[in-house]
């Protein structure tokens, strides 16, 4: 079975039946090869761990959200990372998409 992964366009050759597979994305693009996650806190996953000084809070209710007044604050506020995001709420990681083979 071949499978094509829809984030970098890798193809990969796996039996049937056999185990589920993980693409690690490597095309050499920054942008297809991470994704973007928020901060809330410390963090620790498959790239390794972190701390932040401020965490910001998670589940908290912005009442302005999806206003004029917050995507006018979000385009300038500090500096973005190359999908776009604000580096200072959000890191980079490598990309990994999970097939599940049947």
């Amino acid at each position: 079975m071949i499978i094509r992964c829809p984030h970098c366009g890798q193809e990969h050759i796996v039996s049937n039946q056999t185990t589920d597979f993980v693409c690690t994305c490597k095309t050499g693009e920054e942008s297809l090869d991470n994704e973007s996650v928020v901060v809330t806190g410390n963090w620790e996953d498959y790239t390794g761990s972190g701390t932040v000084k401020t965490p910001l809070q998670a589940g908290q209710v912005n009442i302005l959200q999806d206003s004029l007044e917050s995507v006018q604050a979000r385009l300038h506020l500090g500096e973005k990372n190359t999908l776009g995001d604000n580096k200072s709420t959000h890191r980079l990681r490598q990309r990994e998409e999970y097939f599940e083979v049947k």
